[in-house]
């Protein structure tokens, strides 16, 4: 399926494909493609993250701040705070990252979710931000 022709695309918008294998399919052809054609790449994983893909959002928030892109960064990483089983390890990333961007509410909020799972360090992250107001 990813050598040409492939037909991923015509497979992802496959209503009769359960959602989650779709949303693997167009994660499987970003990834093949991001060396390649990064363009093409970077829509699929931007079709995949409106779709719902995690992966996809992750990926995106990570990229974007690579680039100190503060506008789209944030956009992906809200997206990601809204996701209910993202690991308790992309939440501290996250969290890094809206503070680098110094979006201190939205990262006292992934560090209260993550303390929630019981880490440490989030925990100690939210007595910080608690204690300087």
């Amino acid at each position: 399926l990813l050598t040409y022709p492939n037909h991923l695309p015509i497979h992802w918008n496959d209503p009769d494909v359960p959602l989650q294998d779709r949303l693997s399919l167009m994660v499987k052809y970003a990834q093949f493609f991001e060396r390649t054609h990064p363009h093409q790449a970077l829509q699929t994983y931007i079709e995949a993250a409106a779709a719902g893909s995690t992966y996809a959002k992750v990926w995106l928030a990570q990229k974007y701040s690579k680039e100190n892109n503060k506008e789209l960064a944030v956009k992906y990483l809200k997206d990601c705070l809204e996701v209910e089983d993202l690991s308790t390890s992309n939440l501290l990333a996250c969290a890094t990252l809206l503070r680098k961007f110094q979006e201190f509410p939205l990262a006292l909020e992934a560090y209260t979710l993550a303390a929630k799972r019981g880490d440490q360090s989030a925990i100690a992250s939210v007595i910080t931000y608690l204690e300087a107001g």
